[in-house]
């Protein structure tokens, strides 16, 4: 167990040790599409963390996407990571909301690249046996 919990401590070392582009703090707005049309998101950022996301005008259906739309952003917030999967019924709205926040981190001169932590997959065979 404790190699398990070593090469894990070291994983996420060397992923927080990876210097994120600076991003110019202050609030962007961004438009792209939703699955009814336009939609509007505005993000807020400091120099290296997404830190607030708004969702503006829209066309989504609010009674199958508002909801929805606001779990997302919450998770962006809490986990900051883009690479999250759509919630189901509302797959292209939660998805055009992923896009417009990467979109507002590349408009404040960020990498939308240093917000996507894809899990990594481990061989199981790989494991120590304790």
């Amino acid at each position: 167990m404790h190699a398990l919990a070593a090469a894990a401590l070291v994983f996420f070392t060397a992923a927080a040790a990876q210097a994120a582009t600076p991003m110019q703090p202050g609030e962007y707005t961004v438009q792209t599409r939703g699955n009814n049309g336009p939609l509007e998101v505005t993000v807020t950022v400091s120099k290296d963390a997404i830190k607030d996301i708004k969702i503006g005008k829209n066309y989504e259906t609010d009674y199958i996407a508002g909801e929805p739309m606001k779990q997302i952003a919450k998770r962006v917030i809490e986990t900051q990571n883009l690479y999250l999967d759509g919630i189901s019924g509302a797959t292209r709205s939660t998805e055009a909301l992923l896009v417009a926040v990467g979109a507002a981190v590349v408009k404040a001169g960020g990498d939308e690249q240093d917000f996507v932590k894809k899990p990594v997959k481990l061989d199981p065979a790989s494991l120590p046996v304790v």
